[in-house]
């Protein structure tokens, strides 16, 4: 039998208000904690500021917190490789993954970096100045150097063959799974409740918040009796929001929520009429697999990865018109058979996607690099 492994995971997304890449290795760790009692974890986290909320974890998953400068260390990795994940951590590192597409440096451990899309080649400007400045100039060497590269879906893995030039050999896809929460779906009471559109995401122009701000105009025009829930933090793409509701005339229904906790997400989903993904580019939807699990119907945009997710269990529209996105809303606010349909065809396919499976994939990833 071989000796278990040391695996280093970067896990600072995870730690502090986690969207997407956070809540990605948040299901990760919890599916690996599920399936491998063998190998042996350290989950780095690090900040000047804030400390990671404690969780209970088997023996073989550590939490190692520093106080080092996100930003400063970051720089260091990104630009320099220096100082190694062994010696932040006090460990002897096997498998060093990193949650972003540039490498976490270890001593002698194997490099796994992760991909969740290539929005930022194309898009510098609808990202965070960290981004703009290290991801796009850095990844094409950093990803040259590392032993595999994790993409979290099909589409990504596609662009990434077909931009980066990754072999197949080092290329290893690993899905999004649904957190358990989702999946208990008890009967809550949302009577009295104004019925509500709800969109999960943050306020960036590839959410593409704005086109579904124009669809529910034109369903308030016909005399839409519901409102829309947006979820998420504020981001580049929030004044230019606020500014599209003022002049649209729906303050008195919109409600923007900020960034809502894991915790409180499955109630928010399965008191909403209908999941709106209005995304003009995404890495994987997980708020679209999150929708399917809690039984509420999703009109979604018509891009790759959506169809990846949600196959025939969703109703789709052009992402840039509103009038398609407004008359699609329409029908699955309306139509109860159409509702049945794509409420019973969505938890068949959320039924696909787990953590536990999506780990399985990521520990033979590990064993098979060492």
């Amino acid at each position: 039998m071989s000796s278990p492994l040391v695996i280093g995971i970067d896990f600072r997304p995870a730690l502090s208000r986690a969207t997407g890449v956070g809540r990605y290795f948040q299901g990760l760790v919890s599916g690996l904690v599920s399936v491998d009692g063998e190998n042996h974890y350290v989950l780095f986290s690090s900040s000047l500021k804030e400390r990671p909320r404690v969780e209970s974890r088997p023996p073989n998953f550590e939490l190692v917190d520093r106080r080092f400068p996100v930003r400063a260390l970051n720089a260091a990795w990104h630009r320099v490789g220096f100082p190694p994940l062994d010696w932040v951590t006090g460990r002897s590192i096997d498998v060093a993954h990193s949650p972003t597409p540039l490498l976490l440096p270890s001593v002698r451990g194997r490099s796994v970096v992760t991909i969740c899309d290539l929005f930022f080649l194309d898009h510098p400007e609808a990202t965070s100045r960290e981004i703009r400045r290290d991801y796009a100039s850095l990844i094409r060497s950093h990803v040259r150097r590392a032993d595999a590269v994790l993409a979290i879906s099909e589409t990504t893995a596609s662009d990434v063959m077909r931009r980066l030039d990754v072999s197949p050999e080092r290329l290893f896809i690993v899905h999004a799974g649904v957190d358990e929460g989702f999946l208990n779906r008890s009967e809550e009471n949302f009577e009295g409740e104004r019925p509500y559109l709800l969109m999960v995401a943050t306020e960036d122009p590839r959410k593409n918040v704005t086109t579904l701000l124009e669809a529910l105009a034109r369903l308030k025009e016909r005399g839409f009796d519901g409102s829309l829930k947006i979820a998420g933090s504020p981001g580049l793409d929030t004044p230019r929001i606020l500014d599209r509701i003022e002049n649209l005339g729906l303050a008195g229904m919109v409600e923007r929520l900020g960034y809502v906790e894991s915790s409180e997400l499955p109630n928010l989903y399965r008191g909403a009429r209908c999941l709106v993904a209005p995304s003009l580019w995404e890495g994987f939807g997980l708020p679209l697999l999150e929708a399917m699990a809690s039984g509420t119907p999703a009109v979604a945009s018509e891009i790759p990865v959506h169809r990846e997710v949600a196959g025939d269990a969703a109703l789709y529209y052009p992402p840039e018109d509103p009038s398609a996105l407004a008359q699609a809303i329409e029908r699955v606010w309306l139509d109860e058979a159409l509702r049945g349909q794509l409420i019973d065809g969505g938890v068949r396919r959320a039924s696909r996607f787990s953590w536990a499976a999506s780990a399985r994939k990521a520990l033979a990833m590990y064993r098979s690099l060492v």
